[in-house]
């Protein structure tokens, strides 16, 4: 039997650390502009990605028909994962919003000559 983590294959675990470090250099080079910033790591991970669907490890094996059943004990807490995630996802974004997005902007106060007043606080 092939090795599992959290119910997943190695593989699908390796794609989603890869994607899971694609983006994290994305946001890591989001100052910098056009082709120098994550877009070449969002190319070379996708490229990654297609060799590693279309080219597997190894062929599949046509195993005996067995009689089993096959029940998936970590359904409800895979599913109680992935809700927290969702709402930490939708809390992270509408942060990200309030935060960053929507930032004031503020005014410098010019006088009538042309010179900025500077304020005491």
């Amino acid at each position: 039997m092939a090795a599992r983590v959290f119910g997943l294959g190695i593989g699908v675990v390796i794609l989603a650390l890869i994607w899971a470090l694609s983006f994290a250099v994305c946001l890591l080079c989001t100052r910098r502009s056009g082709f120098d910033g994550g877009i070449p790591m969002v190319l070379l991970t996708t490229i990654i990605t297609v060799i590693l669907i279309f080219f597997p490890r190894e062929m599949p094996t046509v195993e005996e028909a067995v009689d089993v059943r096959i029940v998936d004990h970590y359904f409800i807490p895979r599913i109680i994962f992935v809700s927290a995630m969702a709402l930490m996802l939708l809390i992270g974004v509408v942060l990200l919003f309030i935060h960053h997005i929507n930032r004031p902007v503020r005014v410098k106060l010019v006088n009538q000559q042309g010179a900025i007043i500077r304020l005491t606080s």
